[in-house]
């Protein structure tokens, strides 16, 4: 549900920021079809999203664990700091603001 109600909802909103961006960029050039520009955008972006959904499923397995620990009467173990989250302690929004970054240095 967190998904659906995250994913896509902000995904609307992103894209109607973006295209304004997108037709002062444009504006006047002719873009036949899908060329390496748009190949190298999607390719990033789909490593951004396998990223994400991988940081994402570490911090479920962490949670999980951390109830099963308290229902056996363990202390809960208080910082994830495994995987992306060694790096990070936010790296879906770092994942973002480089996606973000990217595209912009692109265009």
């Amino acid at each position: 549900m967190a998904f659906f109600a995250v994913g896509f909802a902000q995904h609307p909103m992103l894209v109607g920021i973006s295209l304004p961006l997108y037709s002062v960029t444009f504006a006047g050039k002719s873009h036949d079809g899908f060329d390496y520009l748009d190949i190298l955008i999607t390719l990033a972006c789909l490593a951004g999203l396998s990223t994400a959904m991988f940081a994402d499923n570490q911090l479920r397995s962490y949670m999980l664990e951390n109830e099963a620990r308290q229902k056996r009467g363990e202390v809960k173990i208080p910082l994830l700091e495994t995987g992306l989250w060694r790096y990070s302690r936010h790296p879906v929004r770092y994942i973002t603001f480089l996606l973000s970054f990217f595209t912009r240095a692109i265009i």
